[in-house]
């Protein structure tokens, strides 16, 4: 199928949502289940922070920052993305999140009780730097020998 008006960086910029929403399909059964119209935003917003906006836009985040190769890094893999997806998809079911969360209080992003991260541009930053250095940490483990 051919576009007609759309440049090569539309076509580049389309590919990059595409991969990442696969990724995020792949990575998060609930996301799927709503996409099988097996559940609906509203039921996975009581058990998860998958439910929000908020989260979404942090993870879209996270996943430029994690296939990015600047910075002395080396960009993960897809299928490393989805490893370190999956790791973390039981901590976004810590809601409401409890004053003494040890793993989302720290980020600066979360008030006592909510379920979900504030929206303020500094909030999403420093949530997105505290999951990429997480996520480098936990790909540090998936690849320690066993």
């Amino acid at each position: 199928m051919v576009l007609v008006g759309w440049t090569k960086s539309e076509f580049q910029a389309t590919a990059k949502v595409k991969q990442f929403v696969d990724t995020l399909l792949n990575s998060f059964a609930p996301l799927r289940a709503i996409v099988n119209n097996e559940i609906t935003p509203a039921e996975l917003r009581k058990e998860s922070m998958l439910g929000y906006g908020t989260t979404l836009r942090v993870l879209a985040g996270v996943y430029h920052e994690l296939k990015r190769a600047d910075e002395g890094q080396e960009p993960f893999s897809e299928a490393e993305v989805r490893e370190v997806f999956k790791a973390l998809e039981p901590k976004l079911r810590e809601i409401p999140v409890a004053d003494d969360n040890e793993f989302w209080m720290p980020t600066g992003a979360f008030l006592v009780g909510a379920n979900a991260p504030q929206s303020t541009q500094g909030a999403l930053r420093s949530l997105t730097d505290h999951l990429v250095e997480w996520a480098r940490k936990e790909r540090k483990k998936l690849r320690a020998p066993k």
